[in-house]
Parts: C-alpha cells; sequence; structure tokens
C-alpha cells in the first residue's frame, strides 16, 4: 500500500535552515516558528515537516492524518514512536517521560528509511 499524506496541517515559519529536514519531527521554538524537535522530554512535537523550507519560509507541518517520517533505526509495525537528538522517528521502547509523535504503520530496518506514521502526539 501507498503512503501519502492524508490528514490536517499547519503552515508556520521555519525558525532555522530546514532545508534537508523533510519529514522530521518538529515542535512550536517561538511564536509562529518550527524548528526540528530534539529533546523527547522537553520539546512537545507539534507534527511531522512536509516540505523543505530555508529560515524564514513556510514550514507545512503535518499535524494528525498519516505522514512519511524519517526513521532514526529498526522499529516494528505498530510500535509507538517518538524522536531522537535529530528528529528521527524511533521507537519509545519501555521508555517514560517523554513525548510521543505517533504509531508506526510499517517497520523500519534502519536509519535514514522513510516509513509511515499515524500522528499522535501525548506524553509517556
Amino acid at each position: 500500500m501507498a503512503y501519502e499524506f492524508a490528514g490536517q496541517r499547519v503552515s508556520l515559519t521555519a525558525a532555522a535552515d530546514l532545508s534537508d529536514k523533510q519529514f522530521y519531527v518538529v515542535y512550536v521554538s517561538s511564536a509562529d516558528s518550527v524548528n526540528v524537535a530534539t529533546d523527547k522530554t522537553a520539546h512537545v512535537p507539534l507534527g511531522i515537516l512536509q516540505n523543505d523550507p530555508e529560515s524564514g519560509q513556510a514550514a507545512h507541518v503535518a499535524i494528525s492524518g498519516i505522514s512519511k517520517a524519517v526513521a532514526g533505526g529498526s522499529f516494528s509495525a505498530g510500535d509507538l514512536l517518538t524522536f531522537d537528538s535529530q528528529g528521527r522517528v524511533v521507537s519509545v521502547g519501555g521508555s517514560t517521560g517523554l513525548y510521543t509523535i505517533g504509531i508506526a504503520q510499517k517497520a523500519a530496518s534502519a536509519a535514514g528509511e522513510v516509513v509511515p506514521v499515524l500522528i499522535r502526539v501525548f506524553e509517556v
């Protein structure tokens, strides 16, 4: 099954050069601006970046539905996902006290692989 974005998205301003961060997890870094989420215990994820904006350009962010995301390592379909220090999705495993971004719709076998994720943001 092919996965294309289906859901809601918002457009804010890129707080930094995000031209190589398409399908990474982002958070609201300042008023009306987003940046890559790098701290899963402090950065409340907004969603997954859908485009590749440079600093000051419009950043389109999927906030619900299914979106492609860049994996930070291997995980299984159905795993609850958080993000690593680079903003890539990784399995929560048994960790607590962190923010999630969603549920893996397909397994990832290696870092850098692009996989579909059902966006569900909450704290575990």
